[in-house]
């Protein structure tokens, strides 16, 4: 499988028009790389196939998505930590 963080820079790279190297984390899509709503729904399909994901199941809210970090997050979200359930006793 693609490394998922190299995948997601190398199509900003193509969609933007900039270089790879150009581009870090924190580069906002918007207002850095003036990426509209539709060019990233665009690029999130084209991530969810060469990703071999199903861009139907993803987890995103668009409006969410500012950076290209947020987009690594959608394809590898941050694990989530599972606490123990506490265990009540009842002493009679």
């Amino acid at each position: 499988m693609k490394n998922i963080r190299t995948e997601v820079f190398r199509q900003v790279a193509l969609y933007a028009g900039v270089d790879k190297k150009d581009i870090s984390g924190e580069s906002l899509l918007y207002d850095e790389l003036g990426m509209d709503p539709l060019v990233i729904l665009m690029l999130l399909i084209t991530l969810a196939e060469s990703l071999g994901k199903n861009v139907f199941t993803l987890r995103f809210e668009l409006e969410n998505l500012n950076s290209v970090d947020d987009l690594v997050t959608v394809f590898h979200p941050p694990a989530v930590s599972v606490s123990q359930p506490r265990v009540r006793y009842c002493l009679h």
